[in-house]
């Protein structure tokens, strides 16, 4: 879980030699990993836990929270 959240924030951060992807961008790159350098399982699990999170910042702003 910890190499698929680090790879997952080296992607969507801005580095000095190029700009953050969009996390759809930085999801399919990492898809390709899947059964490589990533648990299918985690992996799944690591979409869910981001699916939940988008759910959770989209209620907030409705309820002006954020």
């Amino acid at each position: 879980m910890i190499s698929i959240a680090d790879v997952f924030d080296a992607l969507t951060t801005d580095r000095p030699y190029r700009k953050a992807y969009s996390t759809q961008e930085a999801i399919l790159i990492m898809k390709s990993d899947v059964g490589k350098k990533f648990d299918p399982e985690i992996f799944d699990v690591f979409l869910q836990v981001l699916e939940e999170e988008k759910k959770l910042n989209v209620e907030m702003k409705i309820d002006g929270q954020v």
